[in-house]
């Protein structure tokens, strides 16, 4: 068992194409897997080498540095799923928009709010990607992990989930996750996707971009500075500074929604960052909140 012939692994690959901004330098070591014995066969080489480990799903919400990736990145392609029992069993590759409309033509449960959602589940769970007052543990059951090199089934509360982001560890390796099914009709659940299609259309923009760069900081209602700040969210807070449209080399704030970032075409990572860097120091010399990232870096 092993790699002793290194024909699956590959060295220096360029990891722009397999993310969503299309920007940032080369993996070290490169790898796809499609099945849970190449993926362990992946974990024997990186530790027989000494090698780090980076999991990369859909690339859908990540900043690859320009000076590339050290270790081992391995692209999860895991992509079943099934029924089991009471439950729906989904693999941590497959496309989030998929399952949205798996679990709407089974009339399974009511996953609308993630519809225009790009990525893999297994993102999506690390995340806890959520839109329009929904977010995905609210319909998870358990999730099965690689922890020090074991496999794990954890209950959903047990995975720390909170606003956009989970309790799993760094080295954690999501596999497959069980979904929960729940009271829905399909043409409410149609109705509401296709609402949600419309709203995005209207308000975020197309092109090269991770989706939203910032999670929406909370400030207390009963804040004497909602009297200062009458805005929510990490794009009105942006716009706020007069940030719209600022461009740093082919990276620029989106006029359409100011929480997205566009790679025109031939960004570099450190535009993007240089960009993310400028509206954390403006909006908290203007407002005093700190915005918080939602983007994965990978270096």
């Amino acid at each position: 068992m092993g790699y002793n012939n290194m024909e699956e692994i590959q060295k220096s690959v360029p990891l722009k194409g397999f993310t969503s901004w299309r920007v940032g330098g080369e993996a070290e070591f490169f790898i796809r897997v499609s099945s849970l014995e190449a993926l362990f066969n992946a974990l024997e080489f990186a530790k027989r080498e000494g090698l780090s480990v980076i999991i990369l799903g859909g690339g859908s919400n990540v900043l690859v540095s320009d000076s590339g990736v050290k270790g081992l990145v391995i692209k999860v392609e895991l992509k079943d799923i099934w029924r089991q029992g009471r439950l729906l069993v989904v693999d941590s590759g497959y496309s989030l928009i998929k399952l949205t409309r798996t679990v709407e033509n089974s009339e399974f449960c009511d996953m609308a709010w993630a519809s225009g959602i790009p990525g893999s589940v297994g993102g999506a769970v690390k995340g806890n990607a959520g839109a329009f007052g929904g977010d995905i543990a609210s319909f998870i059951e358990w999730v099965e992990i690689i922890r020090d090199g074991k496999l794990v089934r954890l209950s959903s509360d047990k995975c720390g989930f909170s606003y956009r982001k989970s309790g799993f560890l760094h080295s954690d390796i999501i596999i497959r996750i069980g979904f929960k099914k729940s009271e829905c009709k399909k043409e409410q659940i149609v109705a509401k996707r296709l609402e949600f299609t419309q709203r995005r259309k209207a308000t975020q923009p197309s092109g090269y971009s991770a989706g939203s760069v910032f999670k929406n900081p909370f400030i207390d209602n009963s804040s004497d500075i909602l009297e200062a700040i009458p805005y929510k969210s990490a794009g009105q807070l942006i716009e706020a500074v007069g940030l719209k449209g600022f461009t740093i080399g082919d990276a620029v704030i989106s006029e359409k929604h100011a929480n997205f970032i566009i790679n025109k075409g031939n960004a570099t990572a450190t535009d993007i960052e240089n960009l993310i860097t400028i509206c954390q120091k403006r909006v908290f010399e203007k407002f005093g909140v700190e915005l918080v990232e939602e983007v994965k870096r990978l270096n």
